[in-house]
């Protein structure tokens, strides 16, 4: 692994510099947290993991460690604390620190720490045989409001761009299909803002969409958002409570130019999805999208 060490004890650092490179690690080191940060903020994805001590001076780890975070770090801390810094060490649990060893420690314990780590990140050859195995569901009912659109498509992204990565599958095209239908869903089905509103005027339609989110008989109505993800395929039905709208004026799936600016989204959905099918009366959408290893051009 590649181990950011974050010490400014030069005895300290140098023993588990050489210890960890015995290991076959490869090992960066920083004097205090904010040297640390000033590293591993200049190239995040180059770090598999961070043993940071607590007491340090310019920048303790009790601030490295929540400058990680609020950043959206999500690679492992390990702490290296003293018995009698056990409240800082709670304090850096709290601010997502993974695990902590304490001063002074034996290797093995280290080593410990740090399988535990690599555990936790299967390798690409792993990951493959686990796929085929794999199943999820899960439903939200959201009330009609814009920022739950945002919000749901989020969630989906970070919990399976493993797994479009692994297909060659873009992860925000299919945010994109997601972002699309959500919006029908709550703006033109349950707020019942008319989508011929924006060729009339942007600044009308985003005006009645504020006003709508505000009034309970239009908010108050959910949006159901449901996901099935199988190894064959991630299926997605969204449905909303209002009034629905006559599928028969859909255009034709390819008839792109028949399309008025209202018309856009169902076209991406249409381009990035591979089934797309709605319900009767026109207020549930189900998307479907086949997970496939892509063939070699070359084979």
């Amino acid at each position: 692994m590649n181990i950011l060490v974050v010490e400014d004890d030069q005895q300290v650092s140098t023993m588990l510099k050489r210890y960890l490179s015995r290991q076959n690690h490869h090992v960066e080191h920083a004097v205090n947290g904010q040297a640390g940060w000033d590293l591993f903020s200049a190239a995040p994805e180059s770090f598999d993991a961070i043993l940071s001590d607590i007491k340090m001076p310019v920048m303790d780890g009790l601030a490295f460690c929540n400058l990680v975070r609020k950043n959206d770090f999500d690679v492992p801390i390990v702490i290296m604390t003293a018995y009698a810094e056990l409240d800082y060490t709670i304090k850096a649990l709290q601010l997502g620190a993974l695990d902590f060893i304490q001063k002074p420690f034996e290797f093995e314990t280290l080593e410990i720490a740090l399988s535990k780590i690599e555990s936790l990140t299967l390798p690409k050859q792993e990951l493959a045989e686990i796929l085929p195995h794999h199943t999820a569901q899960m439903q939200f009912l959201v009330p009609s409001h814009t920022k739950f659109i945002y919000m749901l498509v989020t969630h989906f992204q970070k919990h399976f761009k493993d797994i479009c990565d692994h297909y060659k599958m873009n992860v925000k095209k299919i945010g994109l299909s997601l972002i699309e239908a959500l919006t029908n869903a709550v703006i033109h089905g349950n707020l019942e803002v008319d989508s011929s509103l924006k060729e009339e005027s942007w600044q009308k339609f985003n005006s009645m969409v504020k006003e709508r989110e505000l009034q309970p008989e239009y908010a108050d109505r959910q949006v159901k958002f449901y996901y099935d993800v199988t190894a064959e395929k991630f299926e997605f039905v969204i449905q909303d409570q209002g009034k629905g709208f006559d599928i028969s004026t859909l255009p034709e799936a390819d008839d792109l130019f028949s399309m008025a600016l209202s018309g856009r989204g169902i076209f991406l959905i249409r381009s990035f999805m591979d089934e797309v099918t709605w319900n009767e009366t026109g207020n549930t959408i189900r998307m479907i999208k086949y997970l496939r290893i892509p063939e070699d051009p070359e084979a």
